[in-house]
């Protein structure tokens, strides 16, 4: 049967259904109460049911019926929203908006110097979160594409790897290993410490020891040249990081000659960066562009379209 529904009745619904107060949506919404309820009863009406509970004075919840179409309502605007964002970076591809999170803020930095300078009038937004934060702010749209370490879990993300790399050891030079590249499994019941300003990285690490079945005893540091000069120069651990942040540390050991740079090898060392967006969901021009920028002048896996995932 085909129904025929006031749009601003339903925007009104997913407030109230999300703030679970008519005068505090009545507010954000710079409605009456009045107004609203009736917006809202009306709704109902024209559903034939009931979709929130009242619970005490002030406050009412969803009902089975209220979260079903709470759940279709929401995407449904969601499509809406996307559809404008389409419309409008279709009229004009030289403009808009491209949001994304790297794990490390430097990383990739001249390229998106380049990628501004072509795109003058792109706003661009960026971010380093961590995972959990970051698979949320794609789920929510807040961010066109990610760029992470390891695979984004679930069926909502597609993840195309396009640049191969290995972990690099810093540590002390009186330390006796073999000739690089060496496995992990020399870190066995070694005291560790990840130096990195890459927030991913201790999942990373974890998941890669894990693989190795080693166990060292290690803590993470974050971005502190600082501390891990400490740990390293005093013997008392061996620094772990990654090629993009190992340059940061080898800089703060210019001159040093008591401090050596190893690499583990690929088997047990080795890991992929990949480009995460959410399926399913519009990929705007600009992001695009930046994705193909970033993968062709970094990468070194060969041709990358994620958009084909």
């Amino acid at each position: 049967m085909k129904r025929e529904f006031n749009l601003s009745y339903v925007y009104y619904f997913l407030n109230v259904a999300e703030t679970g107060s008519i005068s505090r949506s009545a507010e954000w919404l710079h409605v009456t109460q009045p107004t609203l309820s009736g917006a809202i009863a009306t709704l109902e009406r024209e559903l034939d049911v009931h979709l929130f509970d009242r619970i005490g004075k002030n406050r009412i919840v969803l009902n089975r019926f209220g979260k079903v179409f709470y759940e279709r309502a929401r995407d449904a605007f969601f499509a809406l929203d996307q559809a404008v964002e389409e419309l409008q970076d279709m009229k004009d591809t030289s403009m808009g908006k491209v949001c994304f999170s790297l794990p490390s803020s430097q990383m990739f930095s001249q390229t998106i110097r380049r990628f501004v300078a072509l795109y003058p009038r792109v706003s661009v937004c960026q971010s380093a979160t961590d995972l959990h934060f970051t698979r949320q702010q794609l789920l929510d749209g807040e961010l066109d594409f990610a760029v992470s370490y390891l695979p984004h879990p679930g069926i909502d993300f597609a993840w195309v790897p396009f640049l191969k790399t290995n972990l690099q050891l810093i540590l002390s030079a009186d330390q006796d290993f073999p000739t690089a590249p060496v496995p992990l499994s020399v870190l066995k019941e070694r005291p560790v410490v990840l130096c990195t300003d890459n927030n991913l990285f201790p999942d990373l690490c974890g998941a890669l020891f894990g693989r190795a079945g080693v166990q060292p005893r290690y803590q993470y540091i974050g971005p502190s040249p600082e501390e891990a000069a400490h740990h390293i120069l005093h013997n008392q651990a061996i620094a772990v990081t990654c090629p993009d942040f190992s340059r940061t540390l080898s800089d703060h050991f210019t001159g040093v000659s008591s401090v050596q740079t190893i690499s583990v090898d690929r088997e047990s060392g080795g890991c992929e960066m990949g480009m995460v967006v959410r399926k399913n969901h519009y990929l705007p021009h600009a992001a695009r562009e930046l994705i193909t920028m970033i993968a062709n002048e970094n990468g070194n896996t060969g041709q990358f379209a994620l958009w084909e995932a």
